[in-house]
């Protein structure tokens, strides 16, 4: 795990984090135009996280997993700026998705998320739910019900 500075990142001591193979990353330095806060990161205690490879939490996103929940990172995944992942139960997000700018993730079971998936500017994913490998979601959706592999939802 790397930190950059500027950062908030909070893990309870009853949390465990296994990183294999890879990196974390908080909020490493990209060329800004426009300022952006904090990248903020919270573990409360009995929570999980699992990153197989590395994972790039980008300036200005928030990633928050609560009691006893469990977080499941794949390789070469990114959450981008203003992006928020709300762990409450179980979600796992498979290697090489990319979460752009804006997206809301959270779970009310567990959340699934295959290899591949390009998640658009804008979009809120909930629920109890599997998002299919090679998805793409277009910005501004809506996702509350499970999307098939590689299936484009548009506007």
């Amino acid at each position: 795990m790397y930190v950059y500075p500027k950062n908030r990142v909070k893990v309870s001591k009853e949390a465990s984090i296994h990183v294999v193979n890879g990196l974390m990353t908080f909020s490493k330095p990209w060329f800004e135009v426009v300022e952006t806060g904090p990248c903020v990161f919270e573990m409360e205690k009995a929570s999980k996280l699992d990153c197989n490879g590395s994972f790039d939490f980008v300036r200005g996103s928030k990633c928050i997993v609560k009691e006893g929940a469990t977080l499941s990172l794949g390789d070469g995944g990114r959450l981008g700026k203003g992006s928020q992942l709300l762990c409450n139960h179980e979600i796992s997000i498979g290697a090489h998705c990319w979460i752009s700018d804006n997206v809301t993730v959270s779970d009310i079971g567990k959340l699934v998320i295959e290899d591949g998936v390009w998640i658009g500017n804008g979009v809120t994913i909930q629920g109890n739910l599997r998002i299919g490998k090679g998805a793409v979601i277009d910005e501004g959706m809506c996702v509350v019900d499970n999307v098939k592999e590689f299936e484009v939802l548009k506007n």
